[in-house]
């Protein structure tokens, strides 16, 4: 393997092995193998893809949670383009679903969940004196029942629901992914 570039910079995605020949001492960083396919003979197909594009493959290939995901609407280029601008430190499990999965309903009969488009200050949804309370945080989604989520930017884009009885933002998870799988299950 060239040491300048890396196994999917290669081109390569698929590759068969013997099952015994496949150590990680020859692969690198995000090359990793993100599937593999053993058959009876004793080799497999191992599948890379880069990190974002695996991200939430699992939610792909469930039945329970792409039916989950299944009313949303993809998210326009020009939008993930203006929210990586306008933050560019939004996190990138957030920015990958969006580009993937999209906005809307979460939810397989009644939805549970509703992801907006993109991020809206609290301003939008809030009163003044509320909003004030909550500066640093943008919203991505409601629950339609009165609780907002979306990330304290100024504490490491932690995802945070607001109380809609007491107004204050509480820490439900460190990461989107975390939030959604919590949300999903």
């Amino acid at each position: 393997m060239n040491s300048s570039k890396s196994f999917l910079e290669s081109g390569v995605n698929r590759l068969t092995l013997p099952l015994k020949a496949t150590g990680r001492s020859s692969l690198e960083g995000n090359d990793l193998p993100r599937r593999i396919t053993p058959d009876s003979l004793g080799w497999a197909e191992f599948v890379f893809l880069p990190g974002d594009e695996w991200m939430f493959q699992d939610l792909k290939d469930s039945a329970p949670h792409s039916s989950m995901l299944s009313k949303l609407q993809p998210v326009t280029s020009a939008m993930l383009a203006h929210l990586s601008e306008c933050y560019p430190s939004l996190p990138e499990d957030y920015s990958t679903f969006l580009k993937e999965f999209g906005s809307g309903a979460v939810g397989a009969d009644q939805p549970l969940f509703i992801l907006y488009d993109g991020l809206l200050a609290p301003n939008e949804i809030y009163d003044a004196d509320s909003a004030t309370a909550l500066e640093g945080i943008l919203l991505f989604g409601d629950d339609m029942q009165g609780y907002c989520a979306g990330f304290d930017t100024d504490n490491a884009w932690q995802v945070v629901e607001i109380d809609p009885l007491d107004g204050q933002a509480h820490v439900v998870a460190a990461s989107f992914q975390e939030y959604l799988r919590d949300l999903s299950n």
